[in-house]
């Protein structure tokens, strides 16, 4: 492997790491949009309406936030601060 190719693949799983963050945080925030206006439309296609896709999308954030180690303070070893 070049040396220019292995200095690059740690920050690349960072940078991933830090995607799969930010897709955690915008899932629970729209979860969180659904809890308090469960009257919002859902988005095109969507069967469920109101808590029932709070809850699935709050659920799909938690569940993102337990594989990254969100939750209990540590990190897998992809996700670097």
């Amino acid at each position: 492997m070049n040396e220019e190719l292995a200095n690059t693949l740690p920050h690349s799983s960072s940078l991933w790491g830090e995607a799969r963050r930010g897709v955690a945080i915008n899932l629970g925030n729209i979860g969180s949009l659904y809890l308090k206006a469960p009257s919002l439309p859902p988005p095109l296609g969507e069967e469920k309406k109101g808590y029932a896709l709070a809850e699935e999308y709050l659920k799909n954030s938690l569940a993102l936030y337990k594989e990254i180690g969100g939750l209990d303070g540590t990190r897998d070893k992809d996700f670097a601060t």
